[in-house]
Protein backbone atom coordinates (compact mmCIF):
# COMPACT_ATOMS: atom_id res chain seq x y z
CA UNK A 1 0.00 0.00 0.00
CA UNK A 2 1.09 3.75 -0.83
CA UNK A 3 1.65 6.50 1.73
CA UNK A 4 2.84 9.75 1.57
CA UNK A 5 6.12 10.67 2.21
CA UNK A 6 6.06 11.76 5.53
CA UNK A 7 4.03 8.49 7.07
CA UNK A 8 5.98 6.42 5.17
CA UNK A 9 9.64 7.70 6.27
CA UNK A 10 8.31 7.87 9.71
CA UNK A 11 7.15 3.87 9.44
CA UNK A 12 10.72 3.10 7.77
CA UNK A 13 12.30 4.79 10.81
CA UNK A 14 10.75 2.72 13.34
CA UNK A 15 11.77 -0.69 11.15
CA UNK A 16 15.01 0.53 11.90
CA UNK A 17 14.62 -0.20 15.29
CA UNK A 18 15.43 -3.51 16.68
CA UNK A 19 12.50 -6.07 16.86
CA UNK A 20 10.41 -4.07 14.52
CA UNK A 21 9.60 -5.55 11.16
CA UNK A 22 7.65 -3.79 8.60
CA UNK A 23 3.97 -4.77 9.97
CA UNK A 24 5.23 -3.31 13.72
CA UNK A 25 6.66 -0.13 12.25
CA UNK A 26 3.28 0.17 10.89
CA UNK A 27 0.62 -0.36 13.57
CA UNK A 28 3.24 2.02 15.37
CA UNK A 29 2.72 4.60 12.91
CA UNK A 30 -0.74 4.04 12.82
CA UNK A 31 -1.06 4.55 16.69
CA UNK A 32 1.20 7.45 16.53
CA UNK A 33 -1.44 8.97 14.25
CA UNK A 34 -4.48 8.85 16.54
CA UNK A 35 -3.08 9.78 19.84
CA UNK A 36 -2.77 13.13 21.19
CA UNK A 37 -0.55 15.64 19.98
CA UNK A 38 0.69 15.71 23.41
CA UNK A 39 1.59 12.16 23.82
CA UNK A 40 3.10 12.20 20.65
CA UNK A 41 5.74 15.20 21.76
CA UNK A 42 6.21 13.79 24.61
CA UNK A 43 8.13 10.61 22.86
CA UNK A 44 9.66 12.40 20.61
CA UNK A 45 10.86 14.89 23.18
CA UNK A 46 12.19 11.30 25.72
CA UNK A 47 13.75 10.07 22.65
CA UNK A 48 15.28 14.15 21.96
CA UNK A 49 16.73 13.84 25.90
CA UNK A 50 17.93 10.58 25.90
CA UNK A 51 20.11 11.46 22.66
CA UNK A 52 21.71 14.21 24.30
CA UNK A 53 21.95 13.69 27.30
CA UNK A 54 22.20 10.25 28.30
CA UNK A 55 25.51 7.96 28.00
CA UNK A 56 27.30 4.97 29.46
CA UNK A 57 29.58 5.85 32.29
CA UNK A 58 33.26 6.33 31.02
CA UNK A 59 34.23 4.99 34.67
CA UNK A 60 31.55 1.84 35.18
CA UNK A 61 29.81 1.86 31.54
CA UNK A 62 26.08 1.75 33.32
CA UNK A 63 23.64 3.73 31.15
CA UNK A 64 23.73 7.43 33.06
CA UNK A 65 23.70 11.31 32.42
CA UNK A 66 26.91 11.97 33.82
CA UNK A 67 29.64 9.87 35.80
CA UNK A 68 26.82 7.39 37.83
CA UNK A 69 26.74 7.96 41.59
CA UNK A 70 27.48 4.26 42.21
CA UNK A 71 30.69 4.68 40.22
CA UNK A 72 31.40 8.08 41.80
CA UNK A 73 31.38 6.31 45.01
CA UNK A 74 33.24 4.12 44.30
CA UNK A 75 36.40 5.95 42.42
CA UNK A 76 36.28 8.54 45.39
CA UNK A 77 39.91 8.72 46.75
CA UNK A 78 41.24 6.23 44.01
CA UNK A 79 44.56 7.58 42.89
CA UNK A 80 44.91 9.00 39.62
CA UNK A 81 47.60 6.40 38.56
CA UNK A 82 44.58 3.62 38.93
CA UNK A 83 42.79 2.14 36.68
CA UNK A 84 39.28 1.23 36.79
CA UNK A 85 38.42 -2.40 34.37
CA UNK A 86 35.56 -4.41 33.85
CA UNK A 87 35.57 -7.99 35.60
CA UNK A 88 32.84 -10.85 35.16
CA UNK A 89 29.93 -10.08 37.21
CA UNK A 90 30.11 -12.81 38.84
CA UNK A 91 33.24 -11.54 40.93
CA UNK A 92 33.12 -10.87 44.41
CA UNK A 93 33.71 -7.14 43.65
CA UNK A 94 30.07 -6.90 41.88
CA UNK A 95 28.20 -4.59 43.82
CA UNK A 96 25.34 -5.18 42.44
CA UNK A 97 23.83 -6.98 39.42
CA UNK A 98 25.46 -5.38 36.11
CA UNK A 99 27.96 -3.81 37.65
CA UNK A 100 31.65 -4.84 37.24
CA UNK A 101 35.05 -2.87 38.42
CA UNK A 102 38.85 -3.87 39.34
CA UNK A 103 41.59 -1.58 40.29
CA UNK A 104 45.00 -2.01 38.41
CA UNK A 105 47.45 0.23 40.13
CA UNK A 106 50.98 0.66 39.03
CA UNK A 107 52.34 2.08 42.16
CA UNK A 108 51.19 -0.78 44.17
CA UNK A 109 48.07 1.61 46.14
Amino acid sequence: MAYGALLQALIDELGRLPGIGPKSAQRIAFHLLKVDEQDARRLADAVVAVKEHVTLCPRCFNVAEAICATSAEIHAGTPPCCVWSRIPATSWLSRRPGFTAAITCCKGH
